[in-house]
């Protein structure tokens, strides 16, 4: 099965990451891309 995928889009430094973290309670993959 497929995992699904969330992206959060936004400027640099603003907490996108922290906030998935936050949500899921697991580290995330962090890129320029999706």
């Amino acid at each position: 099965m497929d995992k699904d995928k969330i992206v959060i889009v936004g400027r640099s430094n603003v907490g996108k990451s922290s906030l998935i973290r936050a949500l899921t309670g697991t580290r995330v993959k962090v890129g320029k891309r999706p």
